[in-house]
């Protein structure tokens, strides 16, 4: 550890374009003084069992993962598009003019004039001849050679510019980062001038690994193609993408980064960022060496925002923690400071594109500076860091526009009110005079950040860049894969899924700062708790019925259990990104149907399948005599969100409570996937009583009864509401969630036998067991904590239908016994109707 320090710290000592830290600049802190911070150091989670698997292991699924991410330019077009600045004609042709003069360790010149053909018949190009037509090269000689060109660019003269950035020849040297697996290699970079570095050239002391903090670059050479050995040919690209996610992963001021690969003669450069990774086309840099000398000169002498640093976020390297400014909103607050204190929630992803949500617990500080002091008298905060679609609303605006119609609605005198007076007069205490918004999290500050580049002009998607056979197996152009948690990502499942629309949103930076430190109720370690706070979470979710708000994404995270004074639980419901209003207004121009959004595991049935279980056929609007039908287009609704908890409730009883036949049957119904598979179905649409008192834990087998009958129950009020072209009416719902409440009142009844029950994570489970750790239908699980699976849906719209009222009555026991017989039934018959 000391050594790793020392490098560290060494790699960071003071350079030429650092300069002291104030409250009104956002610079990254170089110092490397044993001056503590006067806040306590951040404490950094391991986001994977890191001492046993290494990147270099995931290479496999992290080429799966980002596949589909890549579009692919012109190199003309990326450099405009990307790179931190385009060099003038005159620049690049000083640099040009001066390496015609500069010579190799041979004494020729860097840039000569060279014969591609034949005496008879010569072809003359001025050229890096050192990098045509070699002999045997090895490898690392070969490239080294790339210093003397660096030399001179270095000595440029761009106006308004500095020399920023230094290339640094590290062939095949491994770098570290401050979260586990850091196994990765690269052949070289462009880190900070005044960085004080091991000797360049290749290496195999430990100590000279490079840290990712200060990689803005990432390089990889191969030195020839060899159109025989396909798996190894891709390789090299794999371990280039794979660092790039590493590095992403690693360091939290990081808005983007950077590659370059070269590949014989040719040259292509990389950019990859949470909206979308590109590359461009390859170019020749052996016959046209201004295509690398533009390069070089936009890395060299790059501003550290224009190389992918957020400068809004300072790194103390020495300390591991990070300072984040939020600027003032207007013109009489402030710059506020936020020093992390400890992470609270983030994920080592195969894939750089996404939200990258990290969650701190953090102190408000004077400045960005290292050793700043706390502001004396603020509490303590947690802020998350999350990358949003650029469209989407934030956090605090869809609160207060949710706030907004709860008070309205609390204010009026609607059906729907009248229908719920006995919950409101249950719960009044709760939520009179504005307490409701106490089942939300308390907003201090939120802040839009910087936007992701938007795409190259002239791009095309460019799938199938890792996919080869050798590497991958044999894989159609409509399939994609998909992973997360919870499985090992050690280990990586192939699950073929249907390719879906890609449309490379732009995104942005958002920031929430809120006042409260709460705990996932997918990490409560008590089923007392999680019982307690999953009914909590009724409350919230029975306002927003009113209002006409549909949350979306109700799973183990997001509802949040906020610890009182008193020692009890309070529920929070959190990450209102996907929320929407429910009915959609008609008049909507947007999409007739939702895209899948939630965490899989907890995702309702019909989300996961795509359409509604009895869903109505319409006429096709073609004017042919054709039989034709059109699905109506399937729209997350009050009951999706209630369903959520069914699962919930569910995936703690079977796998989060240490027992083996729990740990196994929950690996076959939770698996982390987008689309339906048979035994997750099962789990709903069949009675689910015998499996689960074959496989509970004797201590809570009391659940299995009630647990199949609020199944029962969702299912039949699916039905009866469907049936009747009750979709859309706010009260066709009322009666479902008071079937909800009776559930958790009788739950109630057995809790001397499961209050006391203890909760672990799969990981700790599979420790457990280890032998029947095998994978399982495509998923390997050693994570409790599921991740959130969005992927769009297209929809086709449809004619509304006329009601039926045949539908039997909730929690008939033929519907309870068998529900896919009872579905597939209705189909039958909505199908004759609609064709007569």
């Amino acid at each position: 550890m000391a050594t790793r320090s020392l490098t560290r710290q060494n790699q960071h000592q003071s350079s030429s374009n650092t300069q002291q830290v104030n409250p009104n600049q956002n610079q990254v802190d170089n110092q490397t003084t044993d001056t503590r911070s006067a806040v306590t150091d951040t404490l950094r989670t391991n986001r994977t069992d890191g001492d046993k698997t290494g990147i270099d292991q995931l290479r496999i699924q992290i080429g799966k993962e980002m596949d589909e991410e890549f579009i692919e330019c012109e190199f003309k077009a990326f450099m405009e598009a990307y790179l931190p600045f385009v060099p003038t004609k005159g620049d690049v042709a000083d640099c040009l003019a001066r390496l015609r003069k500069a010579t190799t360790p041979d004494g020729e010149p860097i840039l000569r004039t060279v014969n591609f053909r034949t005496e008879e018949k010569p072809e003359l190009h001025e050229c890096l001849a050192d990098f045509h037509d070699t002999v045997d090269p090895i490898e690392a000689q070969l490239f080294s050679r790339l210093d003397g060109l660096a030399d001179v660019i270095a000595d440029s003269q761009i106006s308004g510019r500095e020399y920023r950035y230094q290339f640094y020849d590290c062939h095949n040297r491994q770098i570290l980062s401050d979260i586990e697996g850091s196994t990765n290699k690269i052949d070289a970079c462009f880190p900070p001038v005044g960085c004080v570095l091991p000797k360049s050239g290749e290496s195999t002391d430990d100590t000279d690994r490079l840290h990712t903090s200060i990689i803005p670059v990432a390089c990889e050479w191969k030195v020839a193609k060899d159109p025989l050995d396909i798996c190894r040919d891709e390789l090299p690209l794999l371990t280039f993408v794979s660092a790039n996610v590493q590095i992403m992963n690693a360091d939290a001021s990081r808005m983007f980064s950077f590659g370059m690969t070269i590949e014989e003669d040719e040259l292509r450069l990389w950019y990859f960022s949470r909206s979308h990774s590109a590359v461009s086309k390859a170019v020749d840099y052996v016959k046209n060496p201004a295509f690398l000398v533009q390069a070089f000169l936009s890395f060299m002498f790059a501003t550290r925002e224009e190389m992918g640093y957020d400068p809004t976020v300072t790194f103390h390297h020495d300390n591991n923690n990070y300072t984040y400014s939020i600027p003032p909103a207007t013109p009489d607050e402030t710059t506020r400071f936020f020093r992390t204190r400890k992470i609270l929630s983030e994920y080592r992803s195969n894939n750089v594109t996404g939200r990258m949500a990290r969650v701190w617990l953090v102190d408000e500080v004077t400045s960005n500076a290292k050793d700043a002091e706390a502001v004396a008298g603020k509490p303590q905060y947690v802020l998350k860091d999350v990358w949003l679609e650029n469209s989407a609303q934030t956090e605090q605006q869809i609160q207060k526009a949710i706030f907004k119609s709860i008070d309205a609605f609390l204010a009026s005198s609607s059906p729907v009110k009248e229908a719920m007076q006995g919950m409101l007069d249950q719960h009044r205490r709760l939520i009179d005079k504005g307490a409701y918004k106490n089942f939300f999290l308390t907003i201090a500050k939120d802040y839009e950040g910087q936007k992701s580049k938007p795409l190259a002009g002239g791009h095309k998607k460019h799938q199938g860049l890792f996919a080869t056979q050798g590497l991958f197996g044999t894989m159609s152009g409509q399939t994609r894969s998909t992973c997360g948690t919870p499985r090992d990502i050690h280990e990586p499942p192939v699950v073929p899924v249907p390719q879906l629309p890609r449309a490379y949103a732009q995104k942005k930076q958002y920031r929430l700062i809120f006042k409260e430190e709460c705990v996932p109720v997918g990490e409560l370690n008590k089923l007392a708790d999680v019982i307690e706070v999953l009914q909590q979470t009724l409350i919230p979710l029975q306002l927003l019925l009113g209002a006409g708000w549909v949350h979306r994404d109700i799973s183990s995270g997001n509802i949040l259990a906020f610890k009182q004074r008193n020692g009890s639980w309070k529920v929070k419901v959190s990450d209102l990104e996907y929320a929407k209003e429910f009915p959609r207004d008609p008049k909507s121009k947007g999409p007739s149907g939702d895209p899948k959004t939630g965490t899989p595991y907890f995702m309702a049935h019909e989300i996961v399948q795509g359409h509604y279980m009895y869903y109505s056929f319409v006429d096709s609007f073609s004017d042919s005599d054709s039989d034709d039908e059109v699905e109506a287009p399937l729209v997350h609704n009050f009951q999706h969100d209630l369903e959520s908890l069914y699962w919930l409730l569910y995936w703690t009883l079977v796998d989060r409570i240490p027992h083996l036949p729990s740990h196994t049957h929950s690996k076959e119904v939770f698996l982390n996937m987008i689309f339906m598979h048979p035994a997750r179905s099962k789990a709903f649409l069949r009675s689910i009583r015998k499996k689960l008192k074959e496989t509970l834990k004797p201590s809570v087998v009391f659940f299995a009864k009630p647990l199949d009958k609020i199944r029962s129950s969702l299912c039949a009020a699916y039905q009866n509401r469907e049936m009747a072209n009750e979709v859309n009416n706010p009260l066709s719902y009322i009666k479902i969630y008071n079937r909800f409440s009776q559930f958790f009142e009788g739950v109630a009844a057995g809790r001397s036998d499961w209050a006391n029950e203890e909760l672990l994570s799969r990981r700790e489970i599979a420790k457990l067991y280890p032998a029947s750790t095998e994978r399982n239908g495509g998923d390997e699980g050693t994570s409790s904590a599921p991740r959130r699976g969005k992927r769009p849906r297209g929809s086709r719209l449809a004619r509304p239908r006329s009601p039926d009222s045949y539908a039997p009555s909730e929690g008939s026991e033929a519907q309870s016994d068998d529900s896919t017989s009872a579905l597939e039934g209705a189909r039958s018959a909505k199908r004759q109707r609609n064709r007569g």
